[in-house]
């Protein structure tokens, strides 16, 4: 089993604390032969909101420098992403660019609405993202410990 890092662990701490059920899906582990030990996961958590029982998915990068390339989200994880919201449930990217001593920014964004980001950049002829980018809505503030939306949850539309 490959190794959560803390960034992970903090995103799993505050879905458990802002929504119904939480499932951390481990990572794949290399093997000493370069090979696979199971299957690459398409994203790391999934879970049900509490709220009408809806399905979501939730997918946590770091980066310790202040761009985000977005080769950082492979294929896999951005098709998986996308049908999850084909389902209609929520899909989510989280990403933290943990530059500093207290954590950095981080953000939590729908993944429909991180792709549009993505778009205007790939259009400007850039290849990564800072957390300048985005929106005040969906930076994260940093808490003791974590976490927590610098808004209410449903004046992000996120929910």
């Amino acid at each position: 089993m490959a190794k959560t890092n803390e960034f992970q662990k903090e995103v799993g701490d505050f879905l458990r604390r802002y929504m119904g059920v939480v499932v951390r899906i481990d990572d794949s582990a290399g093997n000493r032969y370069g090979g696979w030990q199971v299957t690459k996961r398409p994203y790391d958590y999934c879970g049900i909101l509490g709220r009408g029982g809806i399905y979501f998915a939730a997918e946590a990068k770091r980066v310790k420098v202040p761009r985000f390339a977005f080769c950082l989200l492979t294929e896999d994880q951005r098709n998986a992403l996308l049908q999850v919201t084909a389902w209609l449930g929520y899909a989510w990217v989280f990403i933290n660019w943990r530059t500093g001593r207290r954590g950095g920014a981080a953000i939590w964004i729908n993944y429909v609405d991180y792709l549009y980001i993505e778009e205007q950049c790939l259009n400007q002829g850039r290849k990564s993202i800072r957390a300048e980018d985005f929106p005040e809505t969906y930076h994260l503030k940093r808490v003791r410990g974590g976490w927590e939306p610098c808004k209410n949850l449903e004046e992000l539309c996120i929910l």
